[in-house]
C-alpha cells in the first residue's frame, strides 16, 4: 500500500522536485534540493542517492557501458566504466558485450590505420630501375 501524501514530508517534496531534474546532474539537483528546502548536504545527498536507487529498480535509468584506456591523457590498462542514464544516445551500449565489441572495433580500425601509414621500402628491383 503506497503511502498517503504528507505536506509536512521533506522526502516527499525532495522526491517531486528529483522527479524533474532527472537528466541534471547530481550537484544541481543537490544544491535545489538545499536550496528550496533548506536541508544540509549529507541529507540531500541521501536523499538523492534513494531516488536514483529506486528509479534504477523501476527501470526508469539505463545502465550504459563503455570500455575506457585513457586517463589524464595517458594509456593505461582499459576498464569498464558504467554510467545511469534517463535516456540512451545512440552510441551507448546497454550490454557489456556490446561495449566491449565497440572497444574493440575501433582498436581494430586504429591498427589498420597504422599500417596504411607505414612507408615500405621500395624492393631492389625498382631501385635499380630508379637509378
Amino acid at each position: 500500500m503506497a503511502r498517503l501524501n504528507d505536506k509536512n514530508s521533506i522526502r516527499q517534496k525532495s522526491f517531486k522536485i528529483l522527479n524533474r531534474m532527472k537528466t541534471k546532474p547530481r550537484a544541481e539537483c543537490i544544491k535545489k534540493m538545499m536550496d528550496v528546502l533548506g536541508m544540509k548536504e549529507p541529507y540531500a545527498s541521501t536523499i538523492y542517492a534513494t531516488h536514483r536507487k529506486q528509479c534504477k529498480d523501476a527501470g526508469v535509468y539505463t545502465t550504459v557501458y563503455r570500455i575506457l584506456d585513457v586517463r589524464d591523457g595517458k594509456r593505461i590498462k582499459p576498464y569498464i566504466s558504467t554510467r545511469d542514464v534517463f535516456k540512451t544516445k545512440e552510441g551507448d551500449h546497454v550490454t557489456l558485450v556490446a561495449a566491449r565489441r565497440a572497444y574493440i572495433s575501433s582498436q581494430n580500425k586504429s591498427i589498420k590505420a597504422a599500417r596504411a601509414l607505414i612507408i615500405k621500402k621500395p624492393k631492389k628491383a625498382a631501385r635499380a630501375a630508379t637509378a
